[in-house]
């Protein structure tokens, strides 16, 4: 808090929030703006997820078999609460779990990060790395009761 919920990430640091178990860092702030209040955006979102209990990514999109399916996302802001969806058919996530249901952990940085889209050189996407959960995580992440890293980016589509 004391750092605007910034961290040092060449010393590997992370935020922790109480609330919801979920540590994050927050590489890339991004380009373009945080979601307004009743706002809805469609995103583009890269990302790898790491099993915690075997330090093994066991999903990505972006291994080569999955490079061509950007997962597509929309996001609300509520009254301050993010609420997310997958777009059925174009998430890896969906494809792998089943499952429009976003991640709630994955909703964290969006008080934190802009989205936006690059338009010159030197812009960049919001990149975040978290620590989720099971309680925070997917269905699965839940019911096996493991915790997930996921490092993130998000793009507006």
């Amino acid at each position: 808090e004391k750092q605007n919920f910034t961290t040092d990430t060449t010393k590997n640091q992370y935020v922790l929030f109480k609330n919801t178990g979920v540590y994050m860092q927050i590489v890339r702030k991004g380009v373009g703006a945080k979601i307004k209040e009743g706002e809805i955006k469609n995103l583009l979102v890269r990302f790898d997820e790491t099993d915690l209990a075997t330090d093994s990514v066991v999903l990505s999109n972006r291994w080569l078999y999955y490079s061509s399916l950007v997962d597509h996302m929309v996001i609300k802001n509520t009254s301050g609460s993010y609420f997310g969806v997958f777009i059925a058919g174009k998430s890896t996530m969906q494809s792998r779990y089943s499952s429009t249901a976003v991640p709630n952990g994955w909703m964290v940085p969006f008080d934190f990060i802009n989205i936006g889209r690059p338009k010159k050189d030197g812009d960049e996407i919001a990149k975040v790395k978290l620590i989720v959960p099971s309680s925070s995580g997917t269905q699965n992440a839940t019911n096996s009761v493991k915790p997930y890293m996921y490092e993130l980016t998000f793009e507006e589509e």
